[in-house]
């Protein structure tokens, strides 16, 4: 008798050991990703995150098929909430399969990363959390502690940059000219100030929460997490941000202080007023506080458009119709929009592109179509509603508080989604959450420890099958995002080179860089740039045909950047920007009709692009059409009156003309 209760308790064990392993893979995940960045490849901050997030993910696939093979319960899982968060992909997939750019929106733009494969990534994490928290309340509490102490950690680095103390990154990258002087907007590890404000309003309320249920150093720990999250959401001068940070107060003073639902103690009103007091103190004392002031002044003297975000917004929704059945495609809008960019937003910005809307919800329309939008608000309503269902459940007041503290941050996150759009980090704590509330769920109904809904259909060899694949999905993986990390940090090195005008150096790298997995262009545009910035710190002058060193070498690296350039036109997601680079080759490389033709093809897919229309009137300008040069002169001053070197284009048509 007591050898068959050793057998059975056996699996037992190992059920539990291995839902342990789930769990901690999850929040190591959860807690990582928002923090790695690394200066030792070009893309510091996006790189190391998505390099991260795939391997832990498919880490992640591959414990949830062994634990599907040997009968571990995936009953949380029966809701109608995650079957809507599963819609929503099939939506994405859907839209990456018939957007503009199928194979750049599987992968996602090297600058944002946030393609099919990012979302498959935060889904696989979003089933791995509400698998392995199950109806455990102790896991569940011991996440919401790792999203809070990942929180306290990105402010802290932010408040130290605030102050002028970053050990790693340049304080020219959060560092802004204005008409009033230089504005320090912090960007922690997320890369800009937009995301920061973002990801802390995930973390801000539900410190405060954390506070009020928690004592001794667990409160302690959580008033610094509040406090310095505040301090940081302000610092980063994202007022977006500012407006979540709003709702998110209202939304917690409306579900604890409404008609006395919770009498406020001696003790409570003492932690208010030490986050405030820290929050404001942080502030004031910083030698930068005026960035603040500058920051709210400035959405006036903007004529609050939001720094163009209403134009942009106007604009944007000119596309819903065209993109309202299958969408445009993950980061397919940066393609899409040239064709709706209006003249004000040209003249807003001449010579850069919007990537997104800036609107979670009409990005989710045009990128994903209209069901796709639809289910992204259905995700977070339904969220809404197991939280609010959950707190009423709660039978005791600590969880019901640390419950009100999610809602809160969930309200405050909706609310800046109407500003923002998601990054890596961003968009794995949006998944996050959506998992959040529905372990919640299965944490206060009894439902779930009765009912155990496992994987027995599958037979042995199916099982091994399953798990074969997903261990190979796990080391192909793994290759992936070492190759991607060996071809950035070659990449690095190239654009080192070119300024230290290395020709050996910007060669070599250039050439590792491309050999990246990555098949949508993006390394052969970003080497070719490396390319052309070596060719600019070469000053030739005279004949372009003699045998001189820095003339053979300016033409090698042109000739060289001319090649990966045009490898980055059929897949690209900014194919104006390719197109843009080659006419700049050609122009360096003297190839009058070359530059011109390149321009031409920059100007077909986004007319009103300022330096498109310079270069295509400097083509005309050294062909002899000089009506035609002084045209595209008019057109640039349309998009940028103040330019001088439109200006000067202009009167040498006109001179050459008469």
């Amino acid at each position: 008798m007591k050898k068959d209760s050793q057998q059975k308790s056996a699996p037992k064990i190992e059920t539990d050991r291995l839902s342990d392993a789930l769990f901690w893979t999850c929040a190591a995940v959860i807690a990582l990703v928002p923090l790695i960045f690394s200066t030792a490849v070009y893309r510091t901050i996006v790189l190391p995150k998505f390099a991260l997030l795939i391997v832990g993910s498919s880490f992640v696939l591959l414990l949830l098929v062994i634990a599907a093979k040997r009968g571990h319960s995936f009953s949380p899982l029966c809701s109608r909430h995650v079957a809507i968060v599963s819609l929503f992909l099939l939506a994405v997939a859907l839209s990456t399969v018939f957007g503009v750019v199928p194979l750049g929106s599987l992968f996602g733009s090297h600058f944002n990363q946030m393609g099919l494969l990012t979302r498959l990534c935060f889904f696989v994490c979003f089933i791995g959390v509400i698998v392995a928290v199950g109806a455990n309340r102790e896991r569940l509490m011991n996440l919401v502690w790792v999203m809070e102490i990942v929180g306290l950690t990105v402010a802290v680095y932010a408040v130290a940059q605030y102050f002028g103390k970053d050990p790693f990154l340049p304080e020219s990258l959060y560092t802004f000219n204005t008409p009033e002087g230089q504005v320090v907007r912090v960007v922690g590890t997320l890369g800009h100030a937009n995301y920061l404000g973002n990801f802390l309003l995930y973390t801000a309320p539900l410190g405060a929460a954390l506070a009020f249920a928690s004592s001794g150093s667990s409160r302690r720990i959580a008033i610094a997490a509040t406090a310095l999250a505040i301090a940081a959401i302000l610092m980063s001068g994202t007022r977006g941000a500012w407006v979540g940070l709003i709702a998110g107060a209202m939304t917690f003073a409306a579900l604890h202080l409404w008609r006395g639902s919770v009498r406020l103690s001696k003790r409570a009103i003492a932690v208010a007023a030490i986050v405030i007091f820290v929050s404001v103190a942080t502030i004031i004392v910083a030698p930068v506080s005026r960035s603040l002031l500058v920051r709210a002044r400035s959405f006036a003297a903007e004529g609050f458009t939001g720094a163009g975000r209403t134009l942009l917004w106007r604009d944007s929704m000119r596309m819903v119709p065209r993109f309202a059945l299958a969408g445009s495609g993950p980061e397919g809008f940066s393609k899409a929009f040239l064709a709706y960019k209006s003249d004000e937003i040209a003249r807003l910005s001449p010579i850069t592109n919007n990537e997104s809307a800036h609107n979670s919800y009409l990005d989710a329309a045009i990128s994903h179509g209209l069901a796709g939008a639809i289910l992204y608000v259905a995700m977070i309503v339904s969220a809404f509603a197991l939280l609010i269902r959950s707190r009423r459940k709660a039978s005791d007041r600590g969880l019901k508080l640390v419950i009100a503290g999610l809602i809160s941050s969930l309200a405050a996150v909706a609310a800046h989604n109407f500003f923002i759009y998601d990054q890596i980090p961003t968009g794995l704590y949006f998944f996050a959450m959506m998992a959040i509330a529905a372990a919640t769920s299965n944490v206060t109904d009894e439902r779930i420890e009765r009912e155990k809904l496992t994987v027995e259909s599958l037979t042995r060899w199916a099982a091994w099958i399953a798990v074969g694949v997903c261990a190979a999905i796990f080391l192909a993986s793994v290759w992936y995002a070492v190759s991607l990390a060996e071809a950035d940090a070659a990449l690095k090195r190239a654009m080192v080179s070119a300024r230290a005008k290395d020709f050996d150096g910007v060669i070599a790298n250039a050439r590792l860089a491309v050999q990246s997995p990555d098949p949508t262009g993006a390394y052969n545009f970003l080497a070719a740039r490396a390319l052309v910035d070596y060719a600019d710190s070469l000053k030739v002058k005279g004949r372009w045909d003699t045998d001189d060193r820095d003339v053979k070498q300016k033409r090698a690296a042109i000739e060289l950047g001319l090649q990966e350039a045009e490898k980055s036109v059929a897949h690209s997601l900014t194919p104006e920007a390719s197109y843009m680079l080659l006419a700049y080759l050609a122009r360096a490389e003297r190839d009058k009709r070359g530059m011109k033709e390149y321009a031409a093809n920059a100007i077909a897919f986004d007319p009103k692009l300022l330096n498109a229309r310079l270069l295509m009137a400097e083509g005309c300008l050294a062909e002899g059409d000089f009506e035609e040069a002084a045209i595209q002169a008019i057109k640039a001053l349309e998009y940028n009156p103040n330019s001088s070197r439109a200006k000067s284009l202009l009167r040498q048509a006109r001179s050459k003309k008469q």
